[in-house]
Order: structure tokens, then C-alpha cells, then sequence
């Protein structure tokens, strides 16, 4: 299509159209480029573009509203902003860091790689308080709200933040069966996802189409927060109130949603059963969740060495796609979960759960328990997850407790 292509600069006697023309390329290869990168983590396929200096102008300028025989021009602070300045402000946040992490999770969550995951999230973080006061989703300055074709700014604002907090999350999910840090920044950025998914929600009319997109963003949130909780009960217990109070609401939404939709139906049925888990398994730690957490194990020191060229590789500077993971054997045996031993168990040899990826995939799906009801007595407990899934995941792991 070309639209990646570098072209040279528009002389200013070129047609104002052929001007804007190019500026649609620009921004259309942007877009993509930001959908690719972001379902690639999702999806955990490899990515398949890249925003780099001799492609497309890197990153594109922000520009104001198309005007009638007005040539572009970049966006200044009286301008109201453009779907594309959203996604602008997006990317020089936090989506820009899509392909590392991407990378990491390939890499297989190795220790030595973590510092450049404490990079990245104070990164992010630090760019969270540049981000304008127009698209904050926390006292924003809303005086845009009521600009012509500027309805849809509010419900964006949530959007962008949501997003945010994804690549976060994401960021972390390799690392929530190994460093204690991972699993404390994951429920956080999992409970900021559903928080502001709950406000979205509210923002929409109620005669608006309930979007299969509020799937993704639930069901990944909805099913780190309850593989941490469930493995990890004595942990952060000063999270655990909140998240429970919304993913009673996520599991209310998935199951709304799946009255028209197969993948949301799919979702609510892992998701329902992971609660269920939490509820038999956590009773304790619900109630008093307002405690604070002891015996947290730290992650322990990585050097330095190689850093740089870790982080480019990541970057994907050097590659892009997949990266071979080291895969780790198995050692657990099957445990009746409420004889589980956190401290002797070594979480580190399973795969977290990749969500989205593993719904599609593997063909995760919670069996109801009707599935397994023949009549009083000849009851066949049906397995915890089926589906296509490896030995030593998450999923095989929660099914063999359940069977034992």
C-alpha cells in the first residue's frame, strides 16, 4: 500500500489535497502500526510492523482539524484535539513500549531481563504526569467537551487510560509467578483497567450496541488478578477488597455481554470459575483484607551487563516477531489446594496465563457443571479448564488441583 513509505517533504506548491492525502497516509499506517503492536501482546503473535526513522515520519505530528483550503498544520493548544491526537499521546505514554514488552514475554520472563522491566514502568510512569491536561482521566481540563465533534472526548479519556494501564499490566504478566514486585504493579494496573472500564461503561447510552472491545481489556484484568489472588492469598491483601468489589462487576458485565456474544460467553465461564476458586480458597483473605501483606519475597538482583543490548533487541531494534522463550520443565505435583504450601512450591516452572491468547488458541473454556451431571448418582466431575494448553500452564495447573 505505500503507506509506510518515506516521502519526500510537500513543496508548498503542491495541491492542499495531495498535502492532506499524505497526512491521512501517515496518520492510517500509525493507527495500524499501534493496533499491530498492541494485539500481537494480546494475541501473543508476532509483530508485523515497525515504527522506525526511514519508514513513516516517526512519530507522525499531531495536527489540528482539517480545515476547507487549509493545508496541515500542527495542533497548538487552542486547537481542540482529534481522535489521532488521543492515540498520540497514547503512544508517547506507554504504547510505544508494546514491542519490548512483547519481547520479554518471548524471552520467557528471565531474571536477568527484569531491571529493564523496572525501567519501563518507571518510563511510563514518569510520562503519565507529561500527559496533557486535556485527555487526563482524572480532573481533566474539559473545557473541549462541548467543542462541535468533540462528544466522544470523555469516553476517550477512559479509553486512553485503560490502554495505558494495559501495556503496564502487560508488562508485568510474564513475572506474577516469579517476582513479588510484578504481582503487586500487575493488581494494580489490573484494578485501575476495571475501574476505569466500569466509568466507560457508564459513559455509553443505553441504547448504544454493547462492543465485544470491553471483552479484551476485562477478561485479560479479570484473569491476572485471580491467578495472582488465588496462588498468592497471604499478598496484598490492601488491593484485594477493591478488586473484589469489581470483578463482581466484570463478571456481571461478561455475563450481560454474552447474552450476544460467544467470546464474552467464553470469557465469563473461565473468569466465574477462577472466582469461585478465590471464594473457596481466599474466604479468609476477603475478610480481612484490609490487612497488610508479610512475607513478601523480593525479586533478587540483576546485573547490568548486557542491558543496553537486551533492551534494543526488545525494542526491536534487532528483530521483530517472536523471540524463542526458554521453556521451563514442570516439577509440581498435583495438591489438594487447601493444603497448599505456597512457600514450597516453585511457581516460577508454570506459564502465567496469556488470556486473550489462550481463549483463542487454546481453546480454554471453563465446563458448567451441568456437563458433567448424569442424574444423583452417577455424577462425572467434569475438569476445572478444558481446552489445549500445555502441562506446566497456568490452567493445567488449577485443573489438576481440582481433580486431585
Amino acid at each position: 500500500m505505500g503507506l509506510h513509505a518515506k516521502v519526500a517533504s510537500q513543496s508548498t506548491s503542491a495541491s492542499i489535497d495531495a498535502q492532506w492525502d499524505e497526512e491521512m497516509k501517515r496518520r492510517i499506517w500509525f493507527v495500524l502500526h499501534n493496533w499491530d503492536i498492541h494485539m500481537a501482546v494480546v494475541l501473543g503473535r508476532p509483530i508485523t510492523t515497525m515504527m522506525v526513522a526511514g519508514n513513516a515520519l516517526y512519530p507522525p505530528d499531531d495536527h489540528a482539524k482539517r480545515e476547507i483550503e487549509t493545508p496541515p498544520r500542527k495542533r497548538t493548544d487552542q486547537d481542540a484535539p482529534t481522535p489521532s491526537s488521543v492515540i498520540q499521546v497514547g503512544y508517547d505514554v506507554a504504547y510505544r513500549y508494546f514491542p519490548r514488552v512483547h519481547g520479554l514475554e518471548n524471552r520467557g520472563a528471565r531474571r536477568e531481563d527484569y531491571n529493564i522491566v523496572r525501567e519501563t514502568q518507571a518510563a511510563i510512569v514518569e510520562n503519565m504526569d507529561r500527559v496533557p491536561l486535556w485527555c487526563r482521566h482524572e480532573d481533566p481540563d474539559t473545557h473541549f467537551d462541548e467543542f462541535p465533534g468533540c462528544h466522544w472526548l470523555p469516553a476517550a479519556r477512559q479509553a486512553l487510560t485503560s490502554g495505558i494501564y494495559f501495556v503496564l499490566l502487560s508488562l508485568h504478566r510474564p513475572y506474577i509467578f516469579s517476582v513479588a514486585e510484578s504481582r503487586t504493579e500487575a493488581l494494580k494496573a489490573a484494578l485501575k483497567i476495571l475501574t476505569v472500564q466500569k466509568r466507560l461503561f457508564h459513559l455509553s447510552q443505553p441504547q448504544q450496541y454493547i462492543s465485544f472491545n470491553m471483552v479484551y481489556p476485562l477478561f485479560d484484568a479479570m484473569v491476572i488478578s485471580l491467578a495472582t489472588v488465588v496462588l498468592f492469598p497471604n499478598e496484598n491483601l490492601d488491593l484485594l477488597s477493591e478488586l473484589v468489589q469489581n470483578m463482581r462487576w466484570g463478571i456481571d458485565m461478561l455475563s450481560k455481554i454474552g447474552e450476544h456474544n460467544a467470546m464474552a460467553r467464553s470469557a465469563y465461564g473461565i473468569v466465574k470459575k477462577l472466582f469461585s476458586r478465590l471464594e473457596q480458597s481466599g474466604g479468609h483473605a476477603i475478610q480481612h483484607s484490609s490487612h497488610t501483606s508479610e512475607g513478601v519475597i523480593e525479586c533478587s538482583g540483576t546485573g547490568t551487563a548486557g542491558l543496553d543490548t537486551a533492551r534494543m533487541c526488545l525494542d526491536g531494534a534487532f528483530t521483530v516477531g517472536n523471540v524463542d522463550a526458554e521453556l521451563i520443565s514442570p516439577t509440581y505435583q498435583q495438591t489438594e489446594l487447601s493444603a497448599f504450601n505456597p512457600a514450597e512450591f516453585h511457581f516460577e516452572t508454570l506459564f502465567p496465563p496469556q488470556p486473550v491468547h489462550d481463549l483463542f488458541y487454546q481453546d480454554i473454556y471453563a465446563p458448567d457443571i451441568q456437563e458433567g451431571y448424569q442424574g444423583p448418582e452417577l455424577f462425572m466431575e467434569s475438569p476445572e479448564f478444558d481446552g489445549y494448553y500445555p502441562d506446566n500452564s497456568f490452567w493445567s495447573f488449577m485443573t489438576n488441583f481440582s481433580q486431585s
